[in-house]
């Protein structure tokens, strides 16, 4: 086989499987934020978010050894509003996936979710999360009463 061929083979695996990430993580936030909250952006559209999401602007990189700075900058350059928090899905070859966040968006996003729980006797099963987001942790809480 000739080296045009096998990088192209290998470029177009690594298109593929950043396509089954962005599958994947549409179908986990639509569990969250509803069927049409959530959709994946057009292939040719390469100012949007790679996902659209309420108040998320989601960039997934998918490789050997992701960059996850690089994926963060990019989900920072391609928000719709300054208000929107950039959020990065990087997954490596053979792991599980991981979010990258600033810090300031981060502290942002635990002060609402944070606020959502304030409310007398809230738990996540009160507040619609759905069982598989859910804290192994804050069930046990939960189950604890506690």
């Amino acid at each position: 086989m000739n080296r045009g061929a096998q990088i192209c083979s290998v470029r177009c695996s690594c298109n593929r499987k950043t396509r089954d990430l962005r599958r994947a993580i549409v179908a986990r936030l639509r569990t969250v934020f509803g069927g049409d909250a959530v959709q994946r952006r057009a292939p040719d559209d390469r100012t949007a978010p790679d996902i659209l999401a309420p108040h998320l602007a989601v960039s997934c990189a998918r490789s050997a050894r992701t960059d996850a700075r690089r994926a963060l900058k990019e989900a920072r350059a391609r928000r719709r509003y300054p208000d929107e928090w950039a959020v990065a899905v990087c997954k490596d070859d053979g792991e599980r996936p991981y979010v990258v966040l600033t810090l300031t968006d981060f502290i942002a996003l635990l002060d609402a979710w944070h606020s959502a729980r304030r409310a007398p006797g809230a738990s996540s099963s009160e507040l619609g999360v759905p069982a598989t987001l859910r804290s192994p942790v804050a069930e046990m809480r939960e189950a604890r009463g506690s």
